[in-house]
């Protein structure tokens, strides 16, 4: 993720709760089921997380997870989308 994709970021297409999140947080928006997820921290380093789908919503695993900001991006049909979510 380069610093001109996170100026990029569009937000409202991903919902993300709860947020600032803990031990685990959720993704929700339309077609994200069939959407590529990637999940960046803020030095721009992809991180592999554990993650549950279910219909339009992703439950992630954050309990692994350093404190910090992250963006979790989604990928459908050639268009990005990329919300922000902060991990205490």
């Amino acid at each position: 993720l380069s610093y001109d994709e996170i100026q990029r970021i569009r937000n409202g297409n991903i919902k993300i709760y709860p947020n600032p999140a803990h031990q685990s947080f959720t993704a929700e928006g339309n077609e994200l089921e069939k959407s590529a997820i990637r999940i960046f921290n803020s030095a721009g380093q992809e991180v592999l997380l554990p993650m549950e789908r279910r219909d339009d919503r992703i439950q992630f695993d954050a309990s692994q997870m350093d404190p910090g900001l992250y963006f979790i991006q989604s990928t459908y049909k050639g268009e990005t989308h990329s919300e922000r979510v902060m991990i205490r």
